[in-house]
């Protein structure tokens, strides 16, 4: 297995999935993946944290909250469902709320990613088992500096999903199966995060271009229509995925197309640009460098040179295409995000940190991966004359371990040492106010009073509502609206002015919000965690107590008790924490383990079917939660369940039924599972 770790991207001949070989590399695929969930999830109980790190998950929890039992709604409540849906359902299967499941299925992204760039490299490169493994291992650290671990939730899964995409698609170009399951992805990971589906839009077109500069150059040769070639099969997939998701947004969730929440900060975007870059110099210099160097003609693709016995020569020319679509779309991604890097560098209008990201991700992951085997493959070479044969593997796998090891400080550094900026004392405050909005009639609009200078500057304000929302009943929470600013205008009819620039456009949206509120005297809750000096304002202005904490103005009196508000915490301890992130792992596997025999050609490998399981699980629970959700189903508690288990069944049955249109009635030989080929 070693001398894999060298090996040239050359095409293999079909090989049948016996069961034993299937279990086998399951569960090297769960063990690797179970490695990188581990490696971040540590951080929690090695740092006694009992909530969630990080400034995004706040959202993502009240977002999730929200969804499981409201539904998703229309509007902004309905931008970029996936994440929540995601959430929604894993905490039906799991019993853990929102919060405490934060910890969990965040990081589990980051093995789904892993996952799913080494599916790529096997499907889409020819790597092989063991390279296949070190790329899984070497995206799982190599992502770590980045805001893919734990903050930008939706980005990451919409990424996760992507990469995971392109297996089918490669297929699709070779004349094969895919066309369809790589618009079911695509769509998934639009769901998840619309935006940044568009940047892969340009990658697409990039990648055509290439293909269409590449056919020009080889000459006026017989093949294909135009429909049928790289950048015909290309195009048709882009067209139907943006006619999808054009109806999804339109139509169906009536959301922006534009999903910015957050002012767009100058200062913010060079910061974490400045820091990212720091802790991501090697891979990203490799990326950006290696990168090209899987374009069409270089050496690393010479695979084709010589046809392998028992191949015909339309299935290598097929595994040639795929070859060729893959080393130019990984081309076109580097250049993509680099172009992105150097916009956002320069503007600041774009957020260069993102762009980063993404190219450490994908070619960064893949290029370094390739070094670390050339590496150990001259190790292993020059020990190869030794007396001792065995020292050769010995020093190849001790170098690979200790590139990975080498790879994972920068992330291990960052994450182990990331803030925690939920604050217990608020969210119990919350939920004391939410017991109190109980006792209110229905859709009554309550104003929050926030401070402008609260911790994150200049984000407080925002961190500030969602952990309001958080603690809120699901049902309380469109009714709730922060003013920014003093009580004492409030009180007054007036907004409060913003003191800089930069609170302004942090706090914009509130305003905006708020405006139609002011004059028409609603409940005001000022909770001593959010609202600064409010709060002895407050007081002196006749408030009265709901509870420690918590004033309450222009309303009636509280009950004379309330159910003291027990402490919120998240699932962070070692035992039950890795439980549950095993348990999910194994979740996804078995619910995308028959939509991914019916997607995936017959000719994968077994290594890029153990890989894209879970990924393609978790990308029809988001397809199905949506479905769901808008017949009037609701993601919570048995609801999600039973939407897991319809997925699931549904999965088996499209297996069993390509199967047979692939096979006729015959079954497969025994011990092999035959991948039904999915035509467009």
């Amino acid at each position: 297995m070693t001398e894999q770790l060298a090996e040239s991207p050359v095409a293999h001949a079909a090989r049948p999935l016996g069961s034993r070989r299937v279990v086998g590399l399951a569960a090297a695929a769960l063990a690797l993946s179970f490695g990188v969930f581990l490696l971040y999830f540590l951080a929690y109980p090695v740092r006694h944290l009992s909530l969630p790190v990080g400034f995004d998950p706040a959202y993502y929890v009240w977002r999730a909250q929200y969804l499981a039992s409201q539904g998703i709604g229309t509007g902004s409540a309905a931008s970029r469902p996936g994440y929540p849906i995601l959430s929604a359902i894993a905490g039906s299967l799991t019993g853990l709320s929102q919060l405490q499941i934060m910890p969990v299925l965040s990081l589990i992204l980051v093995s789904l990613l892993a996952l799913a760039v080494g599916a790529f490299a096997s499907a889409g490169l020819g790597a092989g088992r063991a390279r296949w493994a070190l790329v899984v291992a070497v995206t799982g650290v190599v992502v770590g500096p980045t805001h893919l671990v734990g903050e930008n939730l939706s980005n990451t899964l919409n990424l996760v999903l992507i990469v995971a995409a392109l297996v089918p698609l490669a297929w699709a170009v070779g004349g094969g199966g895919g066309f369809w399951g790589a618009v079911a992805m695509l769509v998934a990971a639009g769901v998840a995060h619309w935006d940044f589906l568009v940047t892969f839009g340009m990658v697409l077109i990039v990648t055509g271009a290439l293909a269409l500069l590449s056919a020009r150059r080889s000459g006026p040769e017989p093949g294909p229509s135009l429909a049928r070639t790289e950048a015909g099969v290309v195009a048709r997939v882009a067209a139907t995925v943006a006619a999808i998701m054009a109806v999804l947004i339109g139509v169906v969730l009536r959301a922006p197309l534009v999903t910015i929440e957050v002012g767009q900060d100058r200062v913010l975007y060079w910061n974490k640009f400045k820091r990212d870059l720091l802790r991501l110099m090697a891979p990203a210099v490799a990326g950006t460098i290696g990168g090209w160097a899987f374009v069409p003609g270089r050496r690393t693709l010479r695979m084709d040179a010589v046809p392998e016995s028992g191949l015909g020569a339309s299935k290598e020319d097929s595994r040639r295409r795929q070859r060729a679509f893959s080393g130019r779309l990984l081309a076109a991604w580097t250049g993509v995000m680099f172009a992105g890097i150097v916009l956002g560098a320069v503007t600041l209008k774009l957020p260069p940190a993102r762009f980063l990201a993404l190219l450490v991700a994908v070619p960064g992951a893949i290029v370094t991966a390739w070094v670390v085997a050339f590496l150990a493959s001259r190790v292993r070479t020059a020990r190869l004359r030794a007396p001792d044969a065995r020292a050769g593997v010995v020093a190849a796998w001790g170098l690979v371990v200790v590139a990975v090891a080498a790879l994972a400080l920068p992330g291990v550094f960052r994450w182990y040492r990331y803030p925690v900026l939920l604050k217990e004392q608020t969210l119990e405050q919350a939920r004391l106010a939410g017991q109190y909005l109980q006792t209110l009639p229905p859709h009554d609009p309550v104003i929050f009073v926030v401070d402008y200078f609260l911790a994150p500057f200049p984000t407080g304000p925002i961190l500030a509502e969602r952990e309001i929302k958080i603690g809120l009943p699901p049902q309380r929470e469109a009714d709730a609206h922060v003013f920014v600013g003093d009580v004492s205008d409030l009180l007054q009819g007036r907004l409060t002015p913003p003191p800089n620039a930069r609170l302004e456009l942090a706090t914009r949206p509130y305003r905006k919000d708020v405006v139609p509120l002011i004059g028409k005297d609603p409940v005001t809750l000022v909770l001593q965690g959010v609202a600064g000096r409010s709060f002895q304002d407050a007081r002196q202005l006749g408030a009265t107590a709901v509870g420690p904490g918590v004033l309450v103005l222009r309303a009636p009196a509280p009950p004379s008790a309330f159910i003291e508000a027990s402490p919120l915490r998240a699932e962070t301890s070692l035992v039950r924490g890795s439980l549950w992130g095993l348990g999910l792992l194994v979740l996804l596997g078995a619910c995308g383990a028959g939509w991914t025999r019916a997607i995936l050609d017959p000719k994968a490998s077994v290594e890029t079917f153990v890989s894209m399981a879970p990924v393609v699980g978790a990308a029809f629970l988001i397809l199905a939660g949506l479905v769901a959700d808008e017949f009037g189903a609701r993601l919570a508690g048995a609801g999600g369940v039973f939407v897991y288990l319809v997925t699931t069944m549904a999965g088996l049955a499209a297996a069993r039924y390509g199967r047979r249109s692939a096979h006729g009635a015959e079954p497969s030989p025994p011990g092999e599972m035959a991948l039904p080929r999915n035509e467009p």
